[in-house]
């Protein structure tokens, strides 16, 4: 099995960060239904994806680039709630943009820990 390269780790990045702005410029774009027969709260999917989108710029570019990759996406994420407020002519939900921030922020996290061990030399969960 091929091993997840840094040029791999980027595209899929920027698949994921593509798939996210075209998502949320849906304004009926929810997952509010069940999903392989679970009910996901969207807050908890919103975090996760979030995540996700912060950890990876930290394993696949340098660190200073990835942290600016990383407050880019944050600036992403609160843009586009502001669009999807004036797209669907309803209030800027505020709450889901503070759950994105801190999604980024537990990625930012999670990434910095995970480049840590890969310094080191150490497997993760070995």
């Amino acid at each position: 099995m091929q091993m997840l390269t840094k040029p791999n780790l980027r595209i899929c990045w920027c698949i994921l960060i593509g798939v996210i702005s075209l998502v949320s410029c849906f304004p009926g774009a929810s997952l509010q239904r069940p999903l392989f027969g679970l009910n996901i709260d969207s807050g908890w999917a919103h975090f996760l994806v979030f995540a996700v989108a912060a950890t990876i710029p930290l394993l696949a570019w340098m660190r200073r680039t990835a942290l600016t990759l990383d407050l880019g996406i944050a600036i992403l994420s609160v843009g586009l709630q502001l669009l999807r407020g004036f797209a669907a002519n309803r209030p800027m939900d505020s709450a889901a943009m503070v759950i994105n921030v801190l999604g980024i922020a537990a990625g930012i996290l999670i990434g910095l820990n995970l480049g840590t061990l890969r310094a080191h030399g150490t497997q993760p969960l070995s």
